[in-house]
Parts: structure tokens; C-alpha cells; sequence
């Protein structure tokens, strides 16, 4: 997985299109900032604080990389189990690091499919510094992965 440093910044562009009618009854489109546009920063930040705590307890042994993207992506434990074939008592077991290292490949691989990753991702977390950015490329059904970092952003 490829962690940002600073975690996403909104910079207010984001725009919605809402019509108004004028005196003849015809509809004219305007762009306009969303009643909910303050509340954007807010939403990322608390996210870059989930995702620095998922992380930290990650690396203190407290959860699996399974626990860490079904926190991550806010993912129902009952959910996740039907989306990966499996009983509900065995996702909860891999959520742990004692459970985690009993998957096999194939098992990893449909839970790489749930949360959108490389089955790579659940072994390799890379930092990325201010000013780089990265591009990723899967292949062989999540199995394999490319990582291409450059300077510029993402």
C-alpha cells in the first residue's frame, strides 16, 4: 500500500451544478460550492487519523493487514465474509496476525479483490515523501504488482 505523509488536502474546487429558472421559465445551469464544501477538510482529516491509528496498531501486532484494510474501508465483518466465500468466524480470525498467517494465496487474493489492492499490499506498506508521486499496475489477477514513483503529484 502507498502511504502519503500529509494525507489528502482539499483545496476547495470541487463544484455542483444546480439549475435555476429565470423569469421566462427557461432552466440555466450555475456552479455552485456545496452546502456540506467546510465539512470536505474535515472528512479527510479524520480519515488521515483513522489511517495513522489502523496503522499503528498494525505494526503493534494488534490486528492482520486483513483487520487494517476492513477498518481502513469501514467494511462489515458479515459483508466481508460473504464477498470472500467464508464463514463470519473465519474473517474474524484472520483479522488477527495469528489468523492472517494461516491464509492461503488463493484466499488472499479474493480479499485483495474486495478492497480493491495488490495481494502485495498485505505485506508491504511504502511511504511516499512530500513532492513524489505513484502509479501502480496489477496483474495476474492482483497477484503481481508495479510501482512506479516519480516527483510531481499523484
Amino acid at each position: 500500500m502507498i502511504l502519503r505523509g500529509s494525507g489528502h488536502k482539499y483545496d476547495g474546487s470541487w463544484r455542483m451544478v444546480l439549475y435555476e429558472a429565470d423569469g421566462a421559465g427557461k432552466c440555466s445551469p450555475k456552479l455552485a460550492k456545496s452546502y456540506l464544501d467546510e465539512e470536505i477538510q474535515v472528512y479527510h482529516e479524520q480519515r488521515q487519523r483513522e489511517l495513522v491509528r489502523l496503522h499503528r496498531a498494525l505494526f503493534a501486532g494488534e490486528i492482520s493487514p486483513i483487520g487494517f484494510f476492513a477498518g481502513l474501508q469501514r467494511v462489515d465483518l458479515r459483508y466481508l465474509a460473504s464477498c470472500v466465500r467464508l464463514r463470519p468466524a473465519q474473517v474474524r480470525s484472520h483479522l488477527t496476525p495469528a489468523g492472517f498467517e494461516r491464509i492461503d494465496v488463493r484466499t488472499l487474493r479474493r480479499y485483495a479483490r474486495v478492497f480493491d489492492i495488490a495481494v502485495a499490499d498485505f505485506f508491504a506498506f511504502t511511504e511516499l515523501a512530500d513532492g513524489l508521486g505513484a502509479q501502480t499496475e496489477h496483474a495476474q489477477d492482483r497477484l503481481v504488482e508495479q510501482i512506479k514513483v516519480f516527483v510531481g503529484p499523484a
